[in-house]
């Protein structure tokens, strides 16, 4: 593992640098997502 190149986003704003933060780990986000789709 180790750096990657990417593309920057295709949507910028003068004055604000985009950001390029690094990914979720695979399944971070699981229990959140089934979480919110359980209350819907």
């Amino acid at each position: 593992a180790g750096p990657i190149t990417a593309i920057l986003p295709v949507i910028t704003f003068p004055g604000r640098a985009p950001r390029m933060d690094p990914i979720p780990a695979v399944g971070q986000h699981t229990d959140a997502v089934l979480n919110e789709l359980r209350t819907r």
